[in-house]
């Protein structure tokens, strides 16, 4: 997946640990309250269902998306005090976003769009790796739905999408997921991040990235070689000069 792929570049003795040996950890708490938003949005967009002769008030739907958040934040692993503080704070996130996005949201994606589209069951390969993952949404952009825009959900403040850092390795990973699976009906023509969280001015962001073929070549140039040091059993500590916490705890892990 696009997240194995970014361990291991980052730090190939974590990926041994947590993606092949499957050390059981506790989360860390932001990482927590990420998972929850997206838990949130899913059952969110699920239960309103948006075009439906079935009308919900904006009040219901809102009430909704928070009731959602709640029960999503109940089943994380962080203490008591952790889980409060970020449901006070996943709180004033959605909705802030259900004010600036969700409100509008028929009107925005009139083609239809899917959810949590899992390209698990196309089992797509590239150089006879086999790829996997699940995309946040997909929106289409015609009638007929023959072309799709990918949309990933980050709980974070906007970043800027730069060439070679993971929120681009990501965004390339999954458009390399829609041109390589054989069974997908549409094809990706665009890719975007939209950041939960606003910026210093209270604005939402969406950031979107167009793929381009050198960036697709570099990406399947980093998966094979990866995967063939995978196979080779080659996972060495990593320099870690911006002192990243952890890097530092992966490459001394089981040390005394």
């Amino acid at each position: 997946s696009a997240t194995s792929l970014q361990t291991y570049l980052e730090c190939p003795r974590k990926f041994l640990y947590q993606n092949l040996y499957r050390l059981p950890r506790r989360p860390l708490a932001p990482m927590a309250l990420g998972v929850a938003l997206h838990q949130a949005l899913e059952k969110y967009f699920q239960q309103i269902h948006i075009g439906s002769e079935q009308v919900v008030s904006l009040v219901e739907q809102k009430k909704s998306l928070l009731q959602e958040l709640s029960r999503a934040m109940t089943g994380q692993n962080i203490s008591e005090t952790e889980k409060d503080k970020l449901t006070a704070h996943g709180t004033k996130i959605l909705e802030h976003y259900f004010e600036q996005k969700l409100i509008n949201l028929g009107a925005d994606h009139s083609y239809g769009f899917e959810l949590e589209y899992n390209f698990g069951q196309h089992a797509p390969s590239i150089n006879d790796i086999r790829i996997t993952g699940k995309m946040d949404k997909i929106v289409y952009l015609d009638k007929d739905q023959k072309t799709a825009q990918i949309v990933d959900y980050k709980s974070g403040k906007p970043k800027p999408i730069k060439p070679g850092e993971r929120l681009w390795r990501q965004l390339v990973f999954y458009d390399l997921l829609a041109q390589y699976s054989p069974g997908i009906q549409w094809q990706s023509v665009g890719t975007a991040l939209d950041f939960l969280t606003p910026d210093a001015k209270g604005v939402l962001q969406t950031k979107t990235y167009e793929v381009t073929e050198a960036d697709r070549k570099q990406v399947v140039t980093e998966l094979t070689v990866a995967h063939q040091k995978v196979m080779n059993l080659e996972f060495p500590t990593v320099d870690n000069p911006s002192h990243d916490s952890e890097i530092e705890y992966w490459n001394n892990f089981g040390k005394e």
